[in-house]
């Protein structure tokens, strides 16, 4: 039994190509290179890959198996881990932090842990003004103005929701006020009511 599982296992490995689908990695096995590697490897001994084949080429197909079964837990996934909802990407903020990450940032600020658990179930969501952000950028430097970062502080030490297999880069607005959540194909804008930030307690 245990050369099965081998077998099988062996057979799993394929030249195959991914592909992203809402967040989630499809991969799709095109050459069995394992069962090549099988076949190459019992062909020398009389009966050995007529004893084997059928449970190697097992393992190839097993691949598209487990793509079958991530297709079908596909929507299941967007029920249980919302994409819309920050509380997906905000789950565990016991090492939670926020760090500067421009020249205009305050080093004197630091996250308020407790006001993010607070809002984290109100944060609204708001349109991306991409256009507006950077023309305000463009006019503060015609003007000979210290260019004002949108964002200058990144969220982090903050872990997702157990099992959704998303990963994000966030980053907190200068009023403490906004959240940008960047994902690999989209970003996510929430603003909530009171600041994020907190002055920092000086030692």
């Amino acid at each position: 039994m245990w050369k099965l599982v081998i077998v099988i296992l062996v057979a799993l490995f394929s030249f195959s190509f991914d592909w992203i689908q809402n967040g989630m990695k499809l991969r799709f096995a095109i050459l069995p290179l394992g069962v090549w590697l099988l076949y190459w490897v019992c062909k020398g001994r009389e009966g050995r890959w007529q004893r084997y084949r059928k449970f190697a080429w097992l393992g190839f197909w097993s691949n598209y198996m487990i793509l079958a079964a991530t297709l079908l837990a596909m929507p299941l996934h967007s029920v249980i881990y919302p994409k819309d909802n920050p509380a997906t990407y905000v789950s565990n903020v016991r090492h939670a932090k926020v760090i500067a990450i421009h020249p205009s940032a305050s080093s004197e600020v630091s996250l308020d842990v407790d006001s993010l658990k607070q809002q984290l179930s109100s944060m609204e969501s708001s349109p991306i003004l991409s256009d507006q952000w950077y023309l305000n950028i463009i006019t503060s430097v015609q003007a000979g103005m210290e260019v004002q970062e949108k964002f200058p502080y990144m969220l982090t030490g903050v872990q997702p929701k157990w099992g959704s297999g998303l990963s994000s880069v966030m980053y907190v607005e200068d009023d403490g006020k906004g959240l940008l959540i960047t994902l690999h194909d989209q970003q996510l804008y929430y603003r909530v009511e009171n600041s994020l930030l907190e002055e920092a307690i000086m030692q």
